[in-house]
């Protein structure tokens, strides 16, 4: 019965182990804010060159941090009134200033920044939307993703915490594998000698 109910608690923990990890890695994939892009629909004159860039690094839910983009003018003409529009979540706030940012006309292949201050107010994968409108050349758009999440989850970003964890998890798998195996070899030994005891007794009848 002790054995029965160490492979239950061992088999418990493991079900929690394993829930926490598929938790971790499943809501924190993009935890180093390295941002992904999707392509616009329609070929982009203006374009965000390094990626976005965050400050702090890993903002937290209710941390005001700063986004930046260095925009460039990809196009082979002047981009005449340039304005830059910021569309965020409604879990994102802007701190101050305006979404829009009007940059006035750039020259071709001309680069210039732009930034806004923002507070987290929950944690969440953010999808952002970055309108750039020029009165010659159209609008396009840009999207990027932003994960806000506690600190200490960032823990389990670490590859060599990430390899320690697997090792654990399989240590676990390999204890209960091991308990179940030598609890039925106990059952079976035990039932083996049972059936000898019997068998001698009614021999000796």
């Amino acid at each position: 019965m002790d054995d029965l109910k160490l492979i239950y608690f061992a088999t418990i923990a493991l079900l929690l182990l394993f829930s926490g990890i598929n938790f971790v890695f499943c809501n924190e994939t993009n935890g180093r804010n390295k941002p992904k892009t999707w392509t616009s629909e329609e070929p982009t004159k203006i374009t965000v060159v390094g990626g976005m860039h965050v400050e702090p690094e890993h903002p937290e839910p209710g941390d005001e941090f700063t986004l930046s983009f260095r925009i460039k003018n990809n196009s082979t003409v002047v981009a005449e009134a340039l304005n830059v529009t910021i569309h965020l979540p409604i879990q994102l706030e802007l701190v101050s200033g305006s979404k829009k940012i009007q940059l006035g006309n750039m020259e071709p292949s001309q680069e210039r920044v732009v930034s806004w201050k923002i507070r987290a107010n929950s944690s969440a994968d953010y999808i952002i939307d970055l309108d750039f409108e020029t009165s010659n050349l159209g609008i396009s758009q840009s999207k990027w993703l932003l994960e806000i999440y506690p600190r200490f989850t960032s823990f389990f970003f670490d590859p060599w915490i990430q390899l320690l964890v697997i090792i654990v998890l399989l240590a676990a798998i390999g204890l209960v594998v091991m308990l179940i195996r030598k609890s039925f070899q106990r059952r079976r030994h035990f039932r083996a000698k049972s059936s000898w005891t019997s068998t001698s007794d009614y021999s000796r009848q």
